[in-house]
């Protein structure tokens, strides 16, 4: 009875069947709240000012570099009517995807992951103001655009951390130029050139968006200094 026992092997559940923590509910809300047209701007004051720490860094993020407010907001309440609810909510989407992280981003594959959803943010905003689609809309989609990743993340840290370090080959759901630009999901991810990604734009896009790679890179690099500063 005993050899049996020790010759029993773990039975691992599948990822899908792992019970995720929650994502934060101040974002939850305030993704909810900005949704709708009717908002009042002292409800979303009210919502982000109920959980202190995360309004602290809201606000930190709101008077940082990647948004250069021309005056520097002292409330949430003072930060909303400048921004906007739209680009508040941005704020507090990875303000909210940062914290649903948490210890995981002691790990260096999950910081890279970190950094490959801002900047992924940050290229959308850009590419969104040459054209038609909201740019704020655009940023809470890249920060967004690999939620599952980040859900990994969390419940299995150290395995899928490992994946990602050891990894190699291309994925449909990472954006191949990122690598490139020094911002990839994985270390091991296959990218193309910019005049390729470049040429897959809309003409308008196209005409709009930077023409060299450097100046992009350098802008998606001091964004993310500015929310990681806080």
């Amino acid at each position: 009875m005993q050899a049996a026992k020790e010759n029993e092997k773990p039975v691992l559940l599948p990822w899908a069947h792992l019970r995720l923590p929650p994502f934060p509910r101040v974002a939850v809300r305030v993704l909810q709240l900005a949704s709708n047209e009717n908002v009042q701007l002292h409800q979303l004051s009210e919502l982000i000012s109920s959980d202190p720490a995360f309004a602290s860094e809201v606000l930190t993020i709101a008077n940082s570099l990647l948004y250069a407010p021309r005056y520097p907001a002292g409330s949430i309440l003072q930060a909303i009517a400048v921004m906007g609810a739209n680009t508040l909510q941005g704020v507090c989407i990875t303000v909210g995807v940062r914290s649903y992280m948490g210890r995981s981003m002691n790990q260096p594959a999950m910081k890279v992951l970190w950094r490959h959803n801002l900047a992924s943010a940050i290229v959308a905003q850009r590419l969104a103001s040459g054209g038609f689609i909201d740019k704020e809309a655009a940023y809470t989609c890249g920060v967004l655009h690999d939620i599952g990743r980040v859900a990994l993340a969390v419940v299995r840290m150290k395995e899928y951390a490992h994946l990602l370090e050891t990894h190699k080959g291309s994925a449909s759901s990472i954006l191949e130029k990122e690598r490139e630009l020094g911002f990839p999901a994985f270390a091991g991810c296959e990218s193309v050139d910019y005049k390729g990604l470049l040429a897959e734009l809309p003409d308008r896009e196209r005409r709009l968006f930077y023409p060299e790679l450097e100046r992009l890179a350098f802008e998606v690099a001091a964004g993310i200094r500015a929310v990681e500063s806080v």
